[in-house]
């Protein structure tokens, strides 16, 4: 084995969990772990070394085949999905441009806020809210149909998004006090929190 594999070797994909090794029509003279062309073409160098790990390749299938299914819902809730960061990214976006059509000056991702484990909200105002303070938002969006949450999402609307954001107030309940601070949740079927 020797090879370390990072997340992202890890992490290519459910296209590359369909594929088997060829035990082939032909299979006299030939290895029984022989990949097809196709996969090579797919994956690159890279990857298909990961793949051709014997022991790497059960671990996936171990891990993911079990996850995923053919609606592929597991993409919307696995921590190790990129498209988590593009719908964050998405929705401070519009957060954003809508306090600017409002003319009320934004900054994403402030720096300077003190807290002692070093994160800070999505979002400020550079002009006081209400009552001289700025705002402060946290955005988090949440899959509905995720294990942990369809009890509750099936019997009331938005109850991924509410829990969300409760959550994000309990992680910044020791903010200063010259700050509003409003927690955003939404969920990926579109209901939004009661914030």
């Amino acid at each position: 084995m020797g090879r370390t594999h990072s997340l992202e070797n890890l992490c290519w994909g459910l296209k590359v969990l369909e594929w088997r090794p060829r035990a082939g029509k032909r299979g006299v003279g030939r290895p029984p772990t022989r990949w097809t062309g196709d996969i090579r073409r797919v994956t690159g160098s890279r990857r298909r070394q990961a793949a051709q790990d014997r022991g790497l390749w059960n671990s996936l299938q171990k891990t993911y085949v079990q996850h995923v299914d053919t609606y592929g819902h597991h993409g919307l809730s696995c921590s190790r999905s990129a498209g988590r960061f593009s719908r964050h990214g998405t929705i401070n976006d519009i957060i954003r441009r809508s306090l600017a059509t409002a003319h009320v000056p934004a900054v994403l991702e402030p720096i300077g806020l003190a807290r002692s484990d070093g994160k800070r909200p999505d979002g400020m105002t550079l002009i006081p809210w209400r009552l001289g303070r700025s705002l402060l938002w946290d955005a988090t969006c949440v899959d509905t149909l995720a294990a942990s949450h369809i009890q509750a999402t099936s019997s009331m609307v938005g109850a991924a998004a509410s829990s969300a954001e409760q959550a994000k107030r309990r992680k910044y309940e020791n903010l200063d006090s010259s700050f509003i601070y409003v927690p955003f949740g939404v969920e990926t079927l579109g209901p939004w929190g009661p914030e």
